[in-house]
């Protein structure tokens, strides 16, 4: 079996997927290889995979999102979720032209404790989501994936940057990611 891996070259999802079959990997700024595969997996990859792209995997391009889609589409998944207070988790998606808009393959909500911060919260997140990828993968592509309810949200690198200025301008406070995600959210509160 040939995959298509787009994203990091030490990610344990490629690491896993190498002893699942011959394995093909892009770096996240490279260009898409003119290669033929028979899946596509992407993680961590900040691109959009053009259409021409997808056409050559239907129904076998799956990307992993460390966000409980449809909530916090797009850039910067784990801020969002602490800044808008909405649902934390990953999402296993069917792959489309348009950012996180895909079929939902599988999805789980992730708890996490009061002390965290935006580095240890991204990463339980990266671990929940590699776990449930791996544990998903031998009957992935069985299942029917199901669709994207309600509006969520969705957001741009741009996004993150302008909210990080306004904070420094007004509240004299830079947004770090040893913060602890309470900071994250007293902040919001007196934006």
């Amino acid at each position: 079996m040939k995959i298509l891996f787009l994203g990091y070259e030490e990610s344990p999802v490629l690491d896993f997927l190498k002893t699942q079959g011959e394995v093909v990997s892009v770096s996240p700024t490279g260009e898409l290889p003119p290669v033929t595969c028979d899946y596509l997996v992407s993680y961590g990859y900040r691109k959009i995979v053009p259409h021409g792209v997808l056409a050559q995997y239907p129904n076998r391009a799956v990307n992993l999102h460390i966000s409980m889609l449809p909530w916090n589409k797009g850039a910067d998944p784990n801020f969002w979720s602490w800044w808008d207070n909405t649902p934390k988790g990953v999402s296993l998606i069917e792959m489309t032209d348009k950012l996180d808009e895909g079929r939902i393959y599988a999805q789980e909500e992730v708890a996490f404790g009061d002390d965290e911060t935006l580095t240890s919260s991204y990463g339980k997140l990266r671990r929940e989501m590699e776990r449930l990828f791996i544990q998903t993968w031998p009957t992935l592509w069985t299942i029917v994936p199901r669709e994207q309810t309600g509006t969520g949200s969705n957001h741009r690198v741009a996004d993150l940057e302008a909210l990080k200025e306004k904070i420094r301008t007004t509240k004299g406070v830079e947004i770090t990611w040893d913060m602890p995600v309470s900071s994250i959210q007293k902040l919001r509160e007196q934006a």
